[in-house]
């Protein structure tokens, strides 16, 4: 008698690469030449790629466009693709506050990166993340015109508020208005996969699949919805994120576990913050203690789920769009 393989959820990987020029920017700190010498590049992105070669696993890479300028971020991102993972567009400028754009310079954002992927000799992306998790529908209208498959901007979670005040504590500066970390209604999205209505992408199409668009919101644990990321396991420690991991398997849910290019960067020197270091985020630790509380949380997701890279994941469900890029 054979056994029936027993069901495992999807879960996505995928990493925010963030230049160090860019988290700067993100807390208001002097740039200086970390967009030429950024250790997120020449440290966190080939540690990220050793590791995932290590675990067998495919990743998204979600880059900046601007990056894409400097031969050798170029390079290390064909590296990447030529190691089985994807290239997914994460805006031009890495500006906070997209959404704040004028119409034509927010499809700049997105079209600008689209381009200078695909003539970096890169696979054509069809995934995109806003930088600060700031999306809306005229975001979703300039992915669709440029083809993609699917938006990984969403974060449902009911913290957004506790994020904002997190972030202005390490800024040491409150800035209203700060479009970061979603908006109060996008605490109400779909905890899973989803085909989002035009007029209003937190809700789910009542008419699936036909806007051509898919929604992969960042999954969220525990009551709160508190954000799957890296500095999640951080703050918490990879045991108990790993114990709600397994507290919620009897749903079978998706799982889009996000990290960032700076997640394993040596922080134990203040490069962000200038002459101080902050316990949250990260920004305290060596780059072996970072992955080693990742690589738990990791191998616990190749053990309980599929993890698989986003877009073929996604091209199961939407097929290319006619006229795309």
């Amino acid at each position: 008698m054979t056994r029936t393989a027993r069901y495992k959820p999807p879960a996505f990987v995928q990493v925010d690469v963030d230049g160090l020029w860019a988290v700067r920017a993100c807390y208001d700190r002097p740039v200086g030449d970390a967009f030429e010498r950024d250790p997120v590049w020449e440290e966190g992105v080939p540690a990220f790629q050793r590791l995932f070669a290590q675990l067998g696993l495919a990743a998204s890479f979600f880059v900046v466009g601007r990056d894409l300028e400097v031969a050798a971020k170029r390079e290390a991102a064909r590296a990447l693709a030529d190691a089985g993972h994807e290239i997914a567009n994460h805006s031009w400028s890495h500006t906070i506050g997209i959404t704040r754009l004028p119409a034509r310079e927010l499809f700049e954002e997105v079209a600008r990166t689209h381009a200078a992927i695909c003539n970096a000799g890169l696979p054509t992306p069809v995934g995109f993340r806003a930088p600060g998790y700031d999306v809306d529908e005229r975001v979703h209208a300039a992915l669709r015109r440029l083809g993609y498959r699917y938006d990984a901007s969403m974060l449902p979670t009911r913290v957004a508020p506790l994020l904002r005040l997190a972030d202005a504590w390490l800024a040491r500066r409150w800035r209203p208005g700060r479009r970061q970390f979603g908006c109060l209604a996008h605490a109400r999205a779909p905890r899973v996969p989803y085909f989002p209505q035009r007029e209003a992408i937190h809700r789910r199409d009542p008419a699936p699949r036909t806007s051509g668009l898919l929604e992969l919101p960042v999954a969220t644990i525990g009551p709160w919805r508190l954000p799957l990321t890296a500095s999640l396991v951080f703050a918490l420690g990879a045991d108990r994120v790993i114990e709600r991991l397994r507290h919620d398997l009897y749903r079978r849910r998706p799982i889009l576990f996000l990290l960032h290019g700076i997640d394993l960067v040596d922080c134990r020197q203040p490069i962000v913050f200038g002459g101080r270091r902050s316990p949250i985020a990260g920004f305290d630790r060596s780059a072996d203690e970072k992955q080693r509380a990742l690589e738990s949380v990791l191998r616990f997701l190749l053990e309980h789920h599929d993890v698989v890279r986003a877009d073929q994941w996604v091209a199961r469900y939407i097929p290319p769009p006619e006229g795309s890029r």
